[in-house]
């Protein structure tokens, strides 16, 4: 499945099955694959929302994927949260974590941070 077809919807049985995929890749063979630089510390399947400031609220982008918290080791070093399609395997997302960034979890299956679009 593509992002296109991704954004006309899903069933939650693609997104199990997804999870299952995740889960059971135990030494992060998908993410080595796909020649992640670092090290995968934690992942799961994820919806993508955006909350523009002229809007004031969430809303879903269509995009959906494997989410991955990676470590890269070489100097210097940097911790970013990755989305991939996981069809695809194409990067869908990259952001670099930084000492002061604000990372909120208004309950554990939402958490929120501040990223720069465009």
């Amino acid at each position: 499945m593509s992002v296109t077809q991704c954004r006309q919807g899903i069933d939650a049985e693609q997104m199990l099955a997804c999870t299952s995929e995740l889960q059971t890749d135990t030494h992060g063979s998908l993410f080595a694959s796909l020649c992640v630089p670092g090290q995968v510390l934690a992942s799961a399947v994820s919806k993508l929302y955006l909350c523009p400031a002229s809007l004031g609220e969430y809303r879903w982008t269509g995009v959906w994927g494997a989410l991955a918290l990676v470590v890269d080791r070489s100097p210097p070093l940097s911790k970013h949260i990755q989305m991939y399609d996981m069809h695809t395997w194409t990067r869908l997302l990259n952001v670099q974590l930084y000492q002061s960034m604000v990372y909120l979890e208004p309950n554990h299956l939402f958490h929120t941070f501040e990223i720069e679009v465009g």
